[in-house]
């Protein structure tokens, strides 16, 4: 019969023994291994981009991570937040440029530390990242991972064995963080008119044209934005949508960065020729002031042709434009461009009826005169 201390031994060792066992066992089972080395292990965070997008910076400058026990006996886990390096510009950044996609993607490194470990056991982890305080420009990841710590004791005290990750319920090889960056730019275009015949009343009509970018998110997923005053509407992709303006009228076109426009004036024969002011594009090209004719035409605002059948598409990037377009009366007035506003109309009408009610003053005169005689 074997005694009670030599049954409390044969326990012991057979409960270290079956530590061993586990921690490979289960450490086989929830393979794959997450890399690392010196107890510290890899995360990678990606960030894409829409072609025409400026340096990450230029959206937000840290991307935060934030790890917690998910067993408050844990020993602690810290990782670090990734700082991004300033840039001029994707390129020069290091980022890469997929022509098929047209989208930048850049990519950055840190890792994962844990305290030392003073027992063998399997540890967890959860995993995710912060907020990027970027606004609507960028979204971080709803991606969380359980990161389990296998530890063992193979005769010199407890060390990491490996560490796996889960994430939804399924296995992963590596730890791996996704953000996408969605910038928008502006189009601003101020309307006047100008001369001594002007009509501050007359509606000028223009047309956009928006191609939807092979990259893009957000709220400008399903179209771009238009605001006059205080209303706003959806430009949907793909096809003409057109807008008018009169005298002082402003709009604001806002569009996500990737996407390719086109904006026309439908000029008419109607007494005007049009002047856009000089302007800098959306990749901060400089434009001069250009005067279009009096007659049944388009003229195109981001184009220097008036190829009205073939307009250039122009890329939106990160910065935005303004411009002024000017309808300048000429002599060669139709009689509805006449009156320049509500008050002039009565003044020439008044000139008008003044003239006649001379007229007639001077007729009775002369007739009298003649009846006299």
């Amino acid at each position: 019969m074997i005694g009670k201390k030599c049954l409390k031994s044969l326990l012991v060792l057979g409960g270290i023994m079956s530590v061993f066992a586990f921690g490979k066992t289960a450490l086989a089972d929830e393979v794959p291994v997450i890399k690392g080395d010196d107890g510290k292990y890899d995360i990678s965070c990606i960030v894409q981009a829409p072609e025409g997008s400026n340096w990450i910076t230029h959206y937000f400058g840290k991307v935060p991570l934030e790890i917690t026990s998910m067993d408050e006996k844990n020993p602690k886990a810290s990782v670090e937040s990734i700082n991004i390096p300033d840039a001029e510009s994707m390129e020069k950044g290091g980022a890469k440029f997929d022509s098929v996609k047209k989208m930048w993607t850049a990519n950055f490194s840190t890792r994962i530390s844990f305290e030392k470990f003073e027992h063998t056991g399997i540890y967890a982890y959860k995993l995710k990242e912060g907020s990027l305080h970027a606004g609507t420009k960028a979204t971080a990841p709803s991606t969380e991972y359980v990161v389990r710590v296998f530890v063992v004791d193979e005769g010199n005290g407890p060390v990491i064995k490996g560490v796996t990750a889960e994430e939804s319920g399924l296995k992963r090889s590596e730890l791996s963080f996704v953000n996408n960056v969605f910038p928008e730019a502006s189009l601003s275009i101020r309307q006047e008119v100008s001369g001594d015949l002007a009509d501050k009343t007359k509606d000028f009509k223009y047309v956009v044209m928006i191609e939807k970018p092979a990259f893009v998110g957000g709220k400008y997923a399903e179209g771009a934005v238009l605001r006059k005053g205080m209303n706003s509407e959806k430009v949907p992709y793909g096809k003409g949508h057109e807008f008018s303006m009169k005298a002082d009228e402003r709009i604001a076109l806002y569009c996500p960065v990737g996407a390719h426009m086109y904006v026309q004036r439908k000029c008419e024969k109607d007494g005007y020729v049009l002047k856009r002011s000089a302007y800098t594009d959306f990749v901060g090209g400089r434009h001069g002031e250009r005067i279009g004719k009096d007659g049944k035409y388009v003229f195109s605002l981001l184009d220097d042709s008036d190829d009205g059948a073939s307009p250039n598409k122009v890329l939106v990037a990160s910065s935005n434009v303004g411009m002024t377009v000017t309808d300048v009366a000429t002599n060669d007035v139709p009689l509805t461009g006449l009156f320049l506003d509500e008050k002039s109309g009565v003044m020439m009408v008044a000139i008008a009826l003044g003239s006649l009610v001379a007229l007639g003053a001077g007729a009775v005169v002369y007739k009298k005169k003649t009846s006299d005689r």
